[in-house]
């Protein structure tokens, strides 16, 4: 199990249950914790729905064998807990660990060390659930408790500190978070070392925080410090060193240096290839990466096809009903989706989540993910009204088990009400919008990045309903926060200066417009790459407004421009190539009909 290899783990322990209870007895205590590790190998491997059903009938024996307060018995319901919040079933296991928890005070006492890992399972899955305000004073209590049971430099009470500024960071409050985590560092560097595991584990989460709060070239800079300390220490074929390796490569591509990025991957690829072999999950997730990574770029028909080999080898490694097998099968029918075959990938995700169901359970978290994903690529491919409906059910479906503050609840409640504007029901989206902007800022903060998000399309909705001058202010409002919080080069601040230029030429300041979109276009092909999809969307935008102000000899040549990339990067009839080459159609004919006037 510890290789990886956990079919044959379970294999052997099958083998070993029955040989137990046929020599010991089904009750016999190394029966029933052979049982144990059973049902948690079936749920390491996937088989989740199995390992529940496995430890809900162990816990009933050792309730009647051991009694309700066995040791033992607190441990099964420890993991039945643990299973229940992975099988998508969070609301049951917030319940579970709360009544373990109260029952452990009772036995164990408050600073029993089981007492405080059961608090801190909790407080992790009201993170999960969306709590993040509960969490994050969960586990400032539970700090407080460790610092005082056993030491401010105990390897709980650090750990606790990790876990703590990893929260502060996932809800908004990166300056927090990356004060946290610096002066976490200090201290494991005088009490551990500065080369321990978990002081090295400190560095990795600094430089990615630091990274995602805009400060990407520190973040780069951070990484490779780490590399070397790790190269040095490690060797440069550790695991961890590999790792570190994937991660400079992922800002890379991040800061818009995606050829060097690329490249990255693809060294790191063969070496991970030659030291953990081309079927090692590590050596299978970096090709996801750079396949991932080409389809960000644009390059989607290669990121189809990459992803397309990958899943064949997954299949073959794995199996087809492994988590990163289905995984990949849903980054493949999205990227099938962004490719133009709208068809394809509809049935992709149709038949992905009939497998997710059978395996996975049907409220379980990726499966309720791909739901999503298919209303909304059925709302891309015009099926509007059924992507609504679909979101509807889907919602209503997040409420029963994740809870209706859950981050995932609130992501379909997001995409819900931009349906409802697309499909001209934009009172009714703008009043969606509002209820959210309230409940995302009361549970994550004015400055999370998904309440920033909904500020964006909120502001969105109010241009489609005719109100423009108050679009345009609340999306200069917007900018102004995300450049503090997120930094200028941050995708979603540049995401609203595109929405902020178009509301401007929508409300007839077209070269006011023209002039935003020119320093977008610059900025975009500095931080994202000359073939982003987004820079691709502005450099249309642009060519438009080139149009409307009368410069359609400057447009035709954008429009020819763009026509040629898209062409080369989507194929001739995905449908952005395809609507490109009918705004350059009608342009010709327009300037053609000018000329001859």
């Amino acid at each position: 199990a510890r290789s990886g290899r956990v079919a044959e783990a379970i294999t052997a322990y099958e083998q070993l249950f029955a040989d137990r209870t046929r020599v010991l007895g089904p009750d016999a205590p190394d029966t029933l914790f052979t049982r144990n590790n059973l049902a948690g190998l079936l749920g390491r491997s996937g088989r989740v729905v199995e390992a529940i059903a496995a430890f809900e009938q162990l816990l009933a024996d050792l309730r009647r064998v051991l009694g309700p307060d066995a040791p033992h018995a607190l441990t099964a319901r420890s993991n039945l807990a643990g299973l229940l919040g992975e099988s998508g079933r969070v609301a049951e296991a917030i319940a579970a660990y709360e009544q373990l928890l109260a029952d452990q005070i009772r036995i164990l006492g408050p600073d029993a060390p089981q007492t405080q890992t059961t608090r801190d399972s909790l407080a992790s899955w009201f993170a999960t659930s969306g709590r993040v305000v509960e969490a994050i004073a969960g586990y400032e209590q539970l700090l407080a408790d460790r610092t005082r049971v056993l030491g401010p430099d105990s390897s709980d009470t650090l750990a606790t500190r990790n876990t703590l500024a990893s929260l502060l960071a996932g809800a908004g409050r990166l300056a927090e978070a990356i004060t946290a985590f610096e002066q976490l560092l200090a201290d494991q560097r005088r009490v551990l070392d500065p080369d321990a595991p978990q002081t090295l584990a400190t560095r990795d989460s600094l430089a990615f925080w630091l990274g995602e709060s805009g400060r990407v070239a520190e973040a780069i800079t951070a990484y490779e410090q780490l590399l070397a300390v790790q190269s040095r220490m490690l060797g440069p074929d550790d695991p961890g060193t590999l790792a570190t390796r994937r991660n400079v490569a992922a800002l890379l591509g991040r800061s818009g240096r995606v050829a060097e990025a690329i490249t990255a991957y693809e060294q790191l690829l063969a070496d991970q290839c030659r030291v953990l072999g081309a079927d090692a999950p590590d050596s299978l997730a970096t090709r996801d990466s750079i396949a991932e990574l080409l389809c960000r770029s644009g390059r989607v028909a290669e990121a189809v096809a990459a992803y397309e080999h990958l899943l064949a080898d997954q299949c073959r490694v794995l199996g087809p009903d492994a988590t990163d097998t289905l995984e990949t099968r849903q980054t493949l029918a999205r990227s099938l989706g962004e490719s133009g075959r709208l068809a394809e990938a509809i049935t992709a995700f149709e038949q992905l989540w009939a497998d997710q169901v059978r395996v996975l359970g049907e409220d379980a978290p990726d499966t309720l993910a791909t739901r999503s994903n298919l209303a909304r690529w059925l709302g891309r491919s015009g099926r509007v009204a059924e992507a609504i409906g679909a979101l509807e059910q889907l919602w209503a479906d997040q409420v029963r088990v994740l809870g209706a503050d859950a981050p995932d609840t609130l992501t379909t409640r997001n995409n819900l009400a931009g349906w409802l504007g697309r499909s001209g029901r934009v009172a009714e989206a703008i009043t969606a919008f509002e209820q959210l902007l309230a409940d995302r800022t009361r549970l994550l903060g004015p400055d999370h990045p998904d309440t920033l998000a909904t500020r964006s399309n909120l502001a969105w909705a109010l241009g489609e309903s005719g109100r423009v001058a108050e679009a345009i202010t609340a999306f200069e409002q917007l900018l102004a926060d995300q450049r503090r919080v997120l930094g200028s080069d941050d995708p979603q601040t540049l995401f609203t200066r595109s929405n902020l230029a178009g509301s401007l030429g929508r409300s007839g300041r077209v070269a006011e417009a023209i002039t935003a979109f020119e320093q977008l276009l610059a900025d975009q092909r500095r931080v994202l790459c000359p073939d982003d999809p987004q820079t691709l969307f502005t450099r249309s935008n642009l060519a438009g407004l080139l149009a409307e102000s009368g410069r359609l000899a400057e447009a035709v040549t954008a429009f020819e421009e763009l026509l040629a990339d898209r062409t080369r990067l989507l194929g001739p009839e995905a449908p952005q190539t395809v609507t490109t080459r009918n705004n350059l159609d009608w342009l010709e004919q327009r300037r053609s009909d000018r000329e001859e006037s």
